[in-house]
């Protein structure tokens, strides 16, 4: 199954959010609310900002996607532990099940991009230069 095709099966509705600033993004998805994912909507114009809604749609999905299988196949047997560990994105100890969700998540959003640079679509050197600097990150 393509990445569009497990996006359409898991995400039923996506519910715009403000973000908190310019340049900034912001999403998030709960198991309460099934289905739905909540996503800024960047609101510049142009590519770059297609690519960071599309990011967080995909970013969202996944999380969404381990939920669900978690429920039938629990990978981590204490969710409440704190692993001690360095998240670069929060700054913090994180929990294993988060840590596990994020490798997760931001291997697919990588994958996703590398197939980007791959493909013939992308032909503008800007956009290719995000792409790689988002892969760099990631």
């Amino acid at each position: 199954m393509g990445l569009l095709s497990c996006i359409e099966q898991i995400v039923g509705g996506i519910v715009p959010i403000k973000s908190s600033g310019e340049g900034y993004d912001c999403s998030y998805s709960t198991p309460e609310i099934a289905s739905s994912i909540f996503v800024s909507i960047p609101n510049l114009s142009g590519t770059l900002p297609a690519l960071r809604f599309g990011e967080s749609i995909v970013h969202e999905a996944m999380h969404l996607l381990l939920t669900f299988f978690e429920k039938k196949h629990p990978l981590v047997k204490q969710a409440g532990e704190k692993m001690g560990g360095y998240s670069p994105w929060r700054e913090e100890p994180r929990k294993l099940r988060g840590v596990l969700h994020g490798m997760y998540v931001f291997y697919i959003i990588r994958l996703w991009y590398v197939n980007l640079l791959q493909g013939d679509a992308i032909v503008c050197e800007n956009i290719r230069s995000f792409i790689r600097r988002r892969v760099d990150t990631i």
